[in-house]
């Protein structure tokens, strides 16, 4: 699998899906419901949420008291305070095959080494390579990066377009996004920076509230969110990445969705949409899915011809 960078884990956290701070989807950071519409406080009826560890106590991301000897082997332990206390940013970007890739492999083998090696240069986290080609008619390739700086993460972007392997691609869509710290819960974190690692799938969508959802009384927004958490605890396993894109991007926020059965990511965003805090949606297209895999893998996926 691609390098794994970024944070991850299993998340079985109290619920709900919109973070306190208005995060759309915030099925918590991690699980699909998994946080409470207040980040954390315990609504009626729902399970006793675990207290969030103290300052400077590691712990399972996406799994609070979570066993350590059942944590998937792809996540790891993160100190949530560290987390907070430092800069994170994530680059999704669309893209499209427009050349043909030379046929031989050796040639293949190059190109893509080139560029990992480009890309390794610039201090980029690579979460993943994804093919989308199957799921969409305009567009082939999915990068999603991680780093402490968007100049990383831009300067990742113009490796991509600048390498051997660039000149076959066309970009079609991208977002820039990064952590904000929740507002009522400061322990909650998306799954990409928790300690959760990759799944074999994901699918990245921008997400707008509508106007009139910040004129809202806080209780209402703060009960219809609750309820959006609720309706999302049969999805936990699910992994969310909920990060905010204000004033980056043309989007509020950035929600990527990842488990290793695509049918999984269907069945969650099927099942949110029976809720009140859906009708203030005021744009979550285009949606981008796709399964993670090698790059050289993807690229022999690619129409060739001899050069």
């Amino acid at each position: 699998m691609p390098p794994h960078h970024g944070n991850d884990a299993d998340h079985k956290a109290p619920v709900s899906t919109h973070g306190g701070n208005d995060h759309p989807h915030a099925h918590g950071r991690h699980g699909a419901g998994a946080h409470s519409a207040s980040h954390g406080h315990t609504m009626p009826g729902a399970p006793e949420p675990v207290a969030d560890p103290k300052p400077g106590q590691g712990h399972f991301g996406q799994g609070y008291g979570q066993d350590p000897d059942k944590l998937d082997p792809r996540d790891r332990i993160v100190d949530r305070e560290v987390v907070n206390a430092t800069p994170h940013y994530s680059l999704h970007a669309v893209f499209k095959t427009v050349l043909p890739f030379p046929k031989d492999e050796q040639s293949q083998r190059s190109d893509v080494e080139q560029l990992l090696s480009a890309l390794d240069a610039t201090g980029v986290e690579i979460r993943g390579w994804y093919d989308v080609s199957g799921f969409r008619a305009d567009a082939d390739l999915l990068f999603w990066g991680l780093a402490d700086s968007t100049d990383t993460l831009q300067a990742a972007n113009q490796a991509i377009l600048n390498s051997e392997l660039g000149v076959n691609l066309e970009r079609v869509w991208n977002v820039m996004s990064g952590h904000m710290v929740a507002e009522f819960s400061p322990y909650h974190l998306p799954a990409c920076f928790d300690g959760v690692g990759p799944r074999d799938y994901a699918a990245v969508y921008p997400f707008n509230r509508s106007f009139d959802w910040y004129w809202l009384q806080a209780e209402k927004r703060q009960d219809m969110l609750k309820r959006h958490g609720m309706n999302g605890l049969n999805h936990l396993d699910v992994k969310i990445s909920t990060l905010a894109a204000f004033a980056i991007s043309d989007y509020e926020w950035s929600i990527t969705l990842e488990h290793d059965d695509v049918a999984r990511l269907m069945s969650v965003l099927r099942t949110q949409r029976a809720v009140e805090a859906r009708v203030y949606t005021r744009e979550d297209t285009p949606m981008f899915a796709g399964k993670r895999m090698e790059l050289i893998d993807w690229v022999k996926r690619q129409p060739a011809e001899e050069y």
